[in-house]
């Protein structure tokens, strides 16, 4: 497989495959640098460390996508113990706060995925090829107590 164009010779960069963030894409030049501006991913901001059952869980999620303003995203996540039901958010934009309670002990973890739509900022807003969708896993483990 050919990895250049005609600017720049892409073999000299390559993605990590072993990422210690789920969903994350960090790009790496051939001094082992990250090039951020082409990389995407999301963070999960836990409002405390250790949580207790019958806690509320509060969580902020920021999503990220490098040169893009995300203009919306719509989430869903997996109901514990019920992997049929789906809890569904939409338009939350690029960030979003979860908030669930804690029934027991395995509710320590959050499933799920965010479809996000968002719009390349090099490009006039009416180009039709400004837009892209990306749709990102969400999988976070949490302590209880």
């Amino acid at each position: 497989m050919i990895k250049k164009n005609e600017t720049v010779d892409f073999s000299a960069f390559k993605i990590r495959t072993d990422s210690t963030y789920l969903n994350t894409v960090i790009l790496f030049d051939k001094f082992g640098d990250s090039i951020i501006n082409k990389s995407d991913f999301y963070k999960a901001k836990f409002f405390k460390d250790n949580w207790k059952t019958n806690d509320s869980l509060e969580v902020k999620f920021e999503f990220y996508y490098p040169n893009y303003e995300i203009i919306k995203s719509d989430l869903y996540f997996i109901v514990p113990e019920d992997t049929s039901m789906v809890t569904v958010v939409y338009g939350a934009e690029k960030n979003y706060t979860f908030k669930r309670k804690i029934i027991n002990k395995k509710h320590d973890q959050i499933n799920g995925l965010v479809d996000i739509l968002a719009y390349n900022k090099s490009k006039k807003i009416d180009d039709s090829t400004a837009y892209e969708n990306r749709i990102m896993f969400i999988n976070e483990k949490f302590k209880v107590e």
